[in-house]
């Protein structure tokens, strides 16, 4: 009976310490996750304005923009500028001067003839300037599965007079971005660890006023349990560690705040050793 209790107490310990190891990890991800949305978020706010230039010159001999001249430009312009090649972007798209979409570079284009500044309100400082804002539109959604937010950046397009003729816009859906951060963390991890080493299970997650928004192939379990950690009032120091149980499997949680992509966005990484 009592070699029984030394094997569950030493079973209790090598769970406690796998979910510790797992912690320890989390933060680690967390802060080359956090550095590695400040440069994707930096790519676009050097990168569009650049976009924006191109597209004025290629469209001001246009008499009448259609939406394949438009995509036609909207290919040359990223073309022309490095860091617009590396975007995560999940769409581009070119607007006239109210916004109401020329064409956007989906491959099938829901944009053309819609009015983004209906659904992107503060898209709307995009006509004197480079902007940012968060919103909905279902045509700008990267993956179908789940509800969603969009982060968007718009900056004007300047005509043969200096004066503005329309928009140059981009911008990647949460679940979208939260599954390039997974797939980039595991890719490092590939690399990084022994080949014969088993890989942890990994989630991440974008969070925004406490909802989580993660990949197709996050459990819903999983998300609901990020939600109610209650993080952003434990995020007020900027960043957060723990663990948690879900469905009978420790996990390390970490979370950081990600100012560059929203004042209430952060990044949450779940990780379970196996």
């Amino acid at each position: 009976m009592r070699r029984g209790w030394w094997l569950l107490g030493v079973a209790l310990a090598g769970c406690s310490d796998k979910a510790k190891l797992s912690e320890e990890r989390a933060v680690a991800h967390s802060g080359e996750l956090a550095t590695l949305v400040d440069k994707d978020v930096e790519e676009i706010r050097r990168g569009l304005p650049a976009g924006a230039k191109k597209l004025g010159e290629l469209l001001s001999t246009e008499k009448e923009v259609t939406p394949g001249k438009a995509r036609a430009s909207l290919r040359k312009a990223r073309e022309a500028v490095v860091d617009l090649q590396l975007a995560k972007s999940t769409f581009f798209a070119v607007t006239d001067v109210q916004g109401m979409a020329h064409a956007s570079d989906l491959e099938t284009d829901g944009f053309s003839g819609k009015n983004v500044v209906d659904a992107f309100k503060g898209l709307a400082k995009g006509r004197e300037g480079y902007t940012e804002t968060l919103g909905y539109m279902e045509e700008a959604r990267g993956l179908r599965k789940g509800d969603d937010l969009q982060w968007v950046a718009a900056a004007p397009i300047p005509g043969p007079d200096g004066k503005p003729m329309g928009m140059y816009v981009t911008g990647w859906s949460f679940r979208r971005f939260a599954q390039h951060l997974e797939e980039q963390l595991k890719s490092n991890l590939r690399n990084a660890g022994p080949k014969d080493e088993k890989p942890p299970l990994i989630y991440v997650f974008v969070l925004h006023e406490g909802k989580a928004y993660g990949s197709p192939v996050v459990p819903e379990v999983n998300t609901k349990a990020v939600e109610g950690l209650g993080l952003p009032s434990k995020l007020q120091g900027g960043a957060f560690r723990g663990q948690v149980e879900i469905t009978h499997r420790g996990y390390g949680v970490a979370a950081q705040n990600a100012k560059k992509l929203c004042d209430s966005c952060a990044i949450v990484i779940l990780r379970s050793e196996v």
